[in-house]
């Protein structure tokens, strides 16, 4: 995260220490299969940058989260235990469903764009294009049932 511009980084200290917690709960590191965690300092980088596209939805969300854990535990997010922790964003989940999607999808999306993770998960680390990938092709009869339904849309 040291690569970042302070004067770009919309979040403050408490923010920033929250969205590494719930990276890190999100996605542990894994010492079996030499995976770092989402919290690792180049992922967390990453998240941050991306974050700060939506900057204002989830500095919302992650004050909501640590006030809540001020309420419930009267201690910050960051410095509750894991399972209190996970808790809250659990709850938080239905409450502020489209906060939680946002962050979890930009913490996913940072986390498998790291060279480390697509070297573990035996993929070549390099952008999907325009080399792209090979796709195992299914079984197409499975669109049968969908391709024979009735036409609900208007023609325009």
């Amino acid at each position: 995260m040291s690569d970042l511009i302070h004067s770009n980084n919309p979040f403050s200290s408490v923010e920033l220490a929250t969205m590494r917690r719930v990276a890190g709960l999100m996605i542990p590191a894994s010492a079996e299969y030499s995976m770092p965690s989402a919290d690792d300092d180049a992922i967390f980088g990453m998240i941050v940058a991306r974050a700060g596209e939506a900057a204002a939805v989830i500095k919302t969300g992650l004050g909501v989260l640590d006030n809540l854990a001020r309420e419930r535990q009267s201690m910050s997010y960051v410095d509750l235990d894991d399972a209190d922790a996970g808790q809250l964003v659990e709850d938080l989940q239905g409450a502020r469903e489209s906060f939680m999607r946002l962050l979890m999808s930009t913490i996913v999306q940072c986390y498998y764009q790291d060279d480390r993770v697509m070297v573990a998960l035996d993929m070549e680390p390099r952008p999907p294009f325009p080399e792209g990938y090979e796709v195992e092709q299914g079984d197409w009869s499975l669109l049968d049932p969908v391709k024979a339904r009735d036409k609900f849309y208007r023609t325009v």
